[in-house]
């Protein structure tokens, strides 16, 4: 399947209209078991609808986040989980995503999102308990439930 990109008549930076990766899908195939993963091209309009925080959730973010990076990641894995309903590991987010996340928030440049294996759990913690959902260690695959 080939996936041309949209160009969208919005105020966005030259360059932003198309982009080549972006939200989740599910893919068969390669894709082992089916896991969402991100996809390989992503419009502006995708970017916009789907991963440009909302002030609610910066204020939650931050009041979770001692430093520019925590707070970067603890929203690349909220946006992210909302997106895709589960949580990639941060390197595996595209730099696409992690840039225009940073700058929606207005993070410095060269801010890179990073986490801790202990702050990643804490954070994905926080991310299920604001979207109501509760985890079972025990359960295969060790799979959310609602």
């Amino acid at each position: 399947m080939i996936l041309i990109p949209t160009r969208l008549d919005v105020s966005w930076p030259p360059g932003l209209q198309t982009l080549a990766f972006g939200p989740a899908h599910l893919a068969a195939g390669n894709n082992p078991g089916n896991l969402p993963r991100f996809k390989r091209l992503i419009t502006a309009h995708e970017l916009h609808l789907f991963f440009v925080p909302s002030r609610d959730e910066v204020e939650w973010a931050a009041a979770r986040a001692d430093c520019d990076e925590h707070l970067l990641a603890q929203l690349l894995t909220l946006k992210s989980y909302q997106r895709m309903g589960c949580f990639p590991k941060l390197e595996e987010i595209p730099e696409t995503v992690v840039d225009f996340v940073r700058r929606a928030v207005n993070l410095p440049e060269g801010t890179v999102a990073r986490a801790a294996n202990r702050t990643a759990e804490r954070q994905r913690t926080a991310v299920r308990r604001r979207t109501g959902l509760s985890y079972d260690k025990r359960r295969p695959g060790g799979s959310p439930r609602r």
